[in-house]
């Protein structure tokens, strides 16, 4: 049942308020608290992998299908355990059907078994044959467009995980790019509903929806409500039991749907 809750002021400016909440919000958690939450391996050394390796960074990223995002961020350090190294070139000249072999083998699997040796094998292929083993060349010198574009080139990256590529890069200070207002949220289910509920989109909206009502939002760059939006789907805006009472944005939220 939709409860109805008290607006601030118009609608323009309740939604200007909720921007501002949220961009707050994300500022206000401290910084070793928001890397971790943006890169939640399951082990310390898997999150100091993907933070110090790029090459481990850019596999979790286009693995980024589906699974808990904890196992995601944790699949490089355990293919790294398994291989006893992580290097691209050597990873390259690997059969889909012995990496498919392989990911048999790790504590957690990737969601899609079949497409994840395929997604490694044209990752690996990218960095080692184009790049020269230095996975960074994929951003390094390029716009936010430009890496996005190079990004969907890899087996089975669309969208949605290039534009949340080149968030993590800026979020994490790994990269700076000329046009944030070209990086757009990822509309993942935590994102779609947040919006939703907050009567930013219709419910049921389309991922395309959901990129849209982002880029009206903040045109300068929409990709900074991304980890803010993903973080109150994650800790408080579950898709059952919502904590409402505990949300931040909770006088703000009119709870559609809720």
């Amino acid at each position: 049942m939709t409860v109805a809750r008290a607006q601030v002021g118009s609608n323009g400016n309740r939604e200007a308020e909720i921007v501002k909440r949220l961009l707050d919000l994300w500022e206000q958690i401290p910084s070793d608290e928001r890397e971790t939450l943006l890169i939640p391996g399951l082990e310390p050394e898997a999150r100091e992998l993907v933070r110090t390796n790029p090459f481990a960074f850019l596999l979790a990223a286009s693995l980024d299908r589906g699974t808990k995002v904890e196992i995601i961020w944790t699949l490089p350090y355990w293919l790294q355990q398994a291989l006893g190294h992580l290097d691209p070139c050597r990873i390259a000249q690997m059969s889909e059907g012995d990496i498919r072999a392989l990911l048999e083998q790790l504590p957690k699997k990737p969601r899609y078994i079949n497409d994840a040796p395929r997604t490694i094998v044209s990752l690996a292929r990218m960095v080692c044959d184009e790049f020269h083993g230095e996975a960074t060349r994929l951003w390094d010198g390029r716009t936010a467009s430009e890496t996005m574009k190079k990004f969907r080139e890899i087996y089975g990256v669309g969208d949605g995980i290039a534009a949340m590529l080149v968030i993590l890069l800026e979020r994490l200070g790994m990269a700076r790019f000329s046009d944030p207002h070209n990086i757009p949220v990822k509309p993942d289910s935590h994102v779609i509903r947040v919006m939703g509920r907050l009567g930013l989109i219709p419910l049921g909206s389309t991922e395309q929806h959901a990129v849209a009502k982002a880029r009206a939002l903040k045109p300068d760059y929409p990709g900074a409500l991304d980890s803010p939006l993903w973080y109150i789907g994650r800790k408080f805006c579950h898709s059952i039991s919502p904590a409402c009472a505990e949300c931040l944005l909770n006088d703000l939220c009119p709870r559609v749907g809720v």
